[in-house]
Formats: structure tokens, sequence, C-alpha cells
């Protein structure tokens, strides 16, 4: 299924895990990687009437050189996960380390566990982009534009300035 082929990118199983740095399975009966997977499988094949992706795919990548402990990086991928309305939502996570950039993939079931409802998060990207300054400021990350101008979303072919990192 598609959702057997998302997590198990995310996981690295044809790599043998060895891009992964630390693997979390979130909002399922079993903590286990592959039955989590069966679990969102059969969650998923009961939701009949909707036709669109049954998946959601979040990348959350770090400026080269910044590596955030493993209790920062899970506040970090609840926080955002819940910020598009998903933190019900079962999911698969984990963190890869074979680029200069620490990143983590996130692989979530929109089909709600309870309602079996597809939810489509609705303006996903400002709400991930705002929810990344906040987190940035609370852990003392990095600061990065994001597209943000003051509280929006930068429109297409407006410039921003580069925000500095509080005093």
């Amino acid at each position: 299924s598609a959702f057997d082929r998302l997590a198990g990118y995310v996981v690295d199983r044809d790599g043998g895990g060895e891009r992964v740095v630390a693997a979390r399975v979130s909002n399922c009966a079993d903590d286990d990687i592959e039955m989590a997977i069966a679990d969102i499988e059969m969650v998923q094949v009961q939701n009949t009437r909707s036709a669109s992706s049954k998946n959601y795919h979040l990348v959350i990548s770090f400026p080269s050189g910044e590596r955030p402990p493993l209790e920062q990086l899970r506040d970090i991928e609840d926080y955002l996960v819940a910020s598009i309305g998903l933190a019900d939502h079962q999911r698969i996570s984990a963190i890869h380390d074979d680029t200069d950039n620490l990143h983590m993939h996130v692989a979530i079931n929109k089909v709600h566990p309870t309602t079996l409802r597809n939810v489509d998060p609705h303006r996903d990207y400002p709400k991930l982009m705002a929810a990344c300054r906040e987190l940035e400021i609370r852990h003392c990350l990095s600061l990065d534009n994001h597209g943000l101008v003051g509280d929006r979303v930068r429109s297409e072919g407006q410039e921003t300035d580069q925000p500095r990192r509080p005093e």
C-alpha cells in the first residue's frame, strides 16, 4: 500500500535502517513499526468514501550543524503535527542523519483512527511556518524566515529580510 511504501522509506527499510538515528510510533496500538504499519493500513481501508490521499509526509529539517536532543525533536514533531490538526492521528517518524542536515520524516495517517474521516489539513503551510518560528524561539534554534513576513506568509515574489535572533 501507499502507506507501507511511505513508512518503509521513513524507517529506511531497504537500507536496513542505516540512515535512521531514532524511530517512533505514535497513536497506534503497538510500538513495533511493522505492527503499527499494519494497524494504520487497517484503519485506512475502513475509509471507503474518500478518494484523496490518506497519507501526509512531513519533513522537518535543521541547518547544518544543528542537532537538537531527542527530547526536543519529539516536542518539535508533536507541536508541528498538532499545528495542522493531526495530533490524534497515527504516525511513524524517524530521524535521519545521512546528509549535512539532520532531518526528520513523519508519515501520518490522515484517516482519524476513531471517526475514520480523512482529514485534509486546511492551510497547512502557513500553520507549519508559524509553528516553526515558535519552536525556534522556544528551543533557541537558528531562526529561519520560512517565507514569513511579520505574522503572514510571504506572497510570491515579495522580498523579506532575514529575521535576527532575539538578544
